[in-house]
């Protein structure tokens, strides 16, 4: 009788459980419009609400497949708090190798939640995303390509920014300290080299190198 109970009891909290399973992002938080050159953040600055961490102060989710993979996810704070996803070789194939990717999100103040996406699709990525404030949001996207190198730093409220590298050997940094700053860069040409340093408020810096 009570192995009976005690079978009922896991199945009612694997079932719970599954109920309240999180769904991974596959495509990066919205970064809203391109801020113009005279009106700051740009007249769109809306982002896409994830489908997670409505209920959470902090919500993370994150998902590996195949060899070699490194993921590590510290968030801190309270008020809106943080969001963060890290998905590494989306499609599974075990000839890609040694992706590395970090995320480090601190909360404060009354601003918005930070958000930070990191996808690896491909071999020996890496990726770093800091955040400290609120409001910002981290995109890193690396495609299936040897050697990128991906950082990103945002301190303060409300900054944007993402990084796009669709081919090898590249490297790209950015770091925001300051307020509504918004940075993006895109390298689809092998051995390309960015950075990005963006102090004080409402800055903006658009990189595309091809």
């Amino acid at each position: 009788m009570n192995t009976l109970k005690l079978k009922l009891l896991a199945a009612s909290l694997f079932a719970c459980s599954a109920a309240f399973a999180q769904t991974p992002r596959t495509t990066p938080y919205d970064l809203g419009t391109a801020p113009g050159p005279n009106n700051g953040v740009g007249a769109s600055t809306s982002r896409s609400t994830s489908a997670r961490g409505v209920s959470f102060t902090n919500d993370s989710y994150v998902l590996q497949n195949g060899p070699s993979q490194y993921a590590k996810v510290d968030q801190s704070g309270g008020g809106a708090g943080n969001s963060a996803d890290i998905i590494q070789n989306l499609a599974n194939d075990p000839s890609d190798f040694g992706m590395d990717a970090t995320q480090t999100q601190i909360h404060s103040g009354t601003a918005g939640r930070n958000k930070a996406f990191a996808r690896q699709d491909g071999d020996r990525s890496v990726s770093i995303q800091y955040q400290q404030g609120g409001g910002n949001t981290g995109n890193v996207y690396q495609d299936d390509e040897d050697f990128n190198y991906a950082t990103q730093s945002q301190i303060g409220d409300n900054n944007r920014a993402g990084i796009t590298q669709n081919s090898g050997d590249n490297y790209a940094k950015q770091t925001q300290q300051g307020n509504n700053n918004y940075a993006t860069t895109q390298q689809q040409n092998y051995a390309s080299s960015s950075t990005i340093a963006q102090t004080g408020n409402m800055n903006t810096a658009i990189v595309s190198q091809r």
